[in-house]
């Protein structure tokens, strides 16, 4: 799987773009959960045009107390391990969806990465 390091590089335009066709041709939505991104990446995605087929809830929570209430995120993962981490967005990946729907998350961003 890539990392998110891999990410700093690309165009975050051109992966909205991917995303886009990418969720048309699999028929499936899509749900942002930020943070540090502030909205970006929902941003991102809206400004697409056609992306009210498929985008349909973006959540920024930028406090961990957000964090906690809308996704989910268990207390004792933030102080475990810190606001910024992997373990967190792992926690706000899954605590909006089910296993199977995580792994076809992942498969994405890693079509994402390779188109």
């Amino acid at each position: 799987m890539p990392s998110v390091s891999s990410l700093k590089n690309l165009d975050l335009t051109l992966l909205a773009q991917r995303l886009g066709r990418l969720c048309q041709q699999l028929k499936v939505e899509v749900t942002a959960a930020e943070s540090c991104t502030g909205g970006g990446i929902a941003s991102a995605i809206t400004s697409t045009g056609g992306s009210s087929a498929y985008f349909t809830t973006g959540y920024v929570t930028y406090a961990n107390a957000a964090k906690t209430r809308l996704l989910g995120v268990p207390d004792a993962i933030l102080a475990e391990h810190g606001a910024v981490s992997e373990e967190v967005v792992k926690a706000m990946a899954v605590s909006y969806t089910d296993l199977r729907a995580h792994e076809t998350v992942l498969d994405l961003v890693c079509r994402l990465l390779l188109e």
